[in-house]
């Protein structure tokens, strides 16, 4: 946007809420002066730009807690944000906090220099804050808890496991082992339900191995028994990285092998370097950046902030290890 179309759309909005064109400026870009501008005031010219369709900028923010930028950017939903803002002219910033409870406003929210957030997980609540204050939207992306709370894309948790399970059914295991890092988050407590409803409908056995830092060594102890003493019918099925090796490693410890005494399901980045290569389910991130930065497209094209979900569907990939 021009300049000149720019401020003749900051004179309009200015007239008819009958405040000079400055103050709308001053507002919109939100720079120092803004804080002597009444809260209700800036309430108005944000609530009138937004559903009038004024947009400073095609700038999108992604957010990320508890990792580095050089981290985030390897993450495979942040090549899909990232090519699909290219192929759409969007610029990109980012931002990173610590924790939740100290999580700090980017610079470039505060200066209004994106026109929509893109978040790795839950966003914190100070920063939630002051995205509805601005009448900035927001997409997250996977959220660890409370999906249902803000806009986000989903994987298909239950129905991804649940399929994998009568999968192995169909190959005769019968005892099922899983394996998770943490039972707090929604996509663990998806998993654990499709576990738990399988497990009801057949005449299986199983259990599930839920790891915490204070627990490790001994989630580790009782795993490794359970891979010496497993059989042909026996299956264990983690997505973790960590378990996921420490499973194989207690195979190779006890003279096992795969899937003559045991079946593995295991994390989808480890898949294929192992022999025989694993089964697992994969998550499709590229296509979930994809989906974040058409989801921002919509909400500027509509002008709504409805909350909403969409899900996006795994893949079994069903290999030599089971």
């Amino acid at each position: 946007m021009s300049n000149n179309a720019e401020k003749i759309t900051f004179t309009s909005i200015a007239r008819e809420l009958g405040v000079t064109t400055s103050v709308v400026s001053r507002v919109m870009k939100n720079n120092s002066t803004t804080i002597s501008i009444g809260r209700e005031t800036k309430k108005k010219i944000l609530t009138m730009a937004w559903e009038r369709g004024l947009q400073l900028n095609r700038n999108i923010g992604l957010i990320a807690s508890g990792r580095d930028e050089i981290s985030t950017f390897y993450h495979p939903a942040a090549a899909g944000i990232l090519e699909r803002c290219g192929e759409l002219g969007f610029g990109i910033f980012s931002g990173h906090y610590k924790e939740e409870s100290n999580a700090e406003i980017p610079e470039f929210l505060l200066k209004r220099s994106i026109g929509g957030i893109i978040s790795f997980d839950n966003i914190p609540k100070k920063i939630k804050a002051f995205l509805a204050e601005e009448n900035i939207p927001c997409v997250v992306m996977n959220p660890s808890i409370n999906p249902l709370s803000e806009d986000c894309i989903l994987f298909n948790d239950y129905e991804n496991m649940m399929e994998l399970l009568l999968y192995l059914s169909e190959k005769r295991y019968k005892s099922y082992i899983y394996i998770s890092s943490d039972s707090r988050i929604h996509y663990s407590q998806m998993v654990m339900k499709s576990f738990s409803d399988f497990l009801k409908k057949g005449s299986f056995e199983g259990q599930i191995l839920t790891s915490t830092p204070s627990r490790e060594l001994e989630i580790l102890a009782l795993l490794e028994k359970l891979v010496r003493n497993s059989t042909s019918d026996t299956v264990f099925i983690t997505p973790a990285r960590f378990f996921t090796m420490k499973i194989l490693e207690f195979f190779s410890k006890h003279g096992k092998r795969l899937p003559k005494d045991g079946g593995v399901v295991g994390c989808s980045l480890l898949a294929d370097y192992y022999i025989p290569k694993l089964t697992t389910i994969y998550y499709p991130f590229y296509e979930m950046g994809v989906t974040a930065v058409d989801m921002l497209k919509d909400k500027w094209k509509t002008r709504q902030f409805n909350i909403k979900s969409r899900i996006i569907l795994g893949r079994l990939i069903k290999n030599e290890s089971t």
